[in-house]
């Protein structure tokens, strides 16, 4: 059997397939990416169990192109080694019911978009590292000599990170 991965077809032929194509079975066939097939957008089974996948961002992408995916086989590859990997794939894949044979409920969707999210928001926002004043002592703060004023900055930090910790 010839590689998947290096099988190639004419522009039209591949409109064609992307066109009438709802159900893939490439399983055990040593891929490897999954960006040759991002054109499939009719896709709702993939089967791609038992191949050599490993990038997670191909994957998601991938998934992401495909909106009428509903069943996605992909264990044993590379990636499943990876722990939580499907908490990754779920946000992206929105109609996607069931993945490696098990069923995806709402409640699970939803909870991992907003994980998703957040840990998004927390990637984009920067790290403060100013003096870590409020507004009130600052005005006092600035007024000390600047030995002080480090002084002062490690004590409230050492004292937030002893009584409350910050989850940045």
């Amino acid at each position: 059997m010839k590689d998947a991965t290096s099988l190639s077809f004419d522009p039209e032929t591949v409109v064609e397939i992307s066109k009438s194509l709802h159900e893939l079975n490439i399983s055990d066939n040593g891929i490897t990416t999954l960006k040759d097939l991002h054109s499939l957008y009719n896709l709702t089974f993939l089967d791609v169990s038992n191949n050599l996948l490993s990038n997670l961002v191909d994957i998601c992408d991938a998934v992401t192109n495909w909106r009428r995916l509903k069943i996605l086989q992909i264990d044993g590859n590379l990636i499943s080694k990876r722990k939580r990997y499907e908490y990754e794939i779920i946000p992206v894949a929105p109609n996607l019911v069931t993945l490696n044979n098990r069923q995806i409920n709402n409640a699970t969707r939803i909870f991992l978009q907003a994980l998703q999210k957040i840990r998004s928001n927390r990637q984009k926002k920067p790290k403060y590292t100013g003096t870590p004043f409020s507004s009130e002592t600052r005005s006092f703060v600035h007024q000390l000599p600047l030995e002080f004023q480090e002084i002062v900055s490690r004590s409230i930090m050492h004292k937030r990170k002893r009584l409350e910790p910050l989850h940045c």
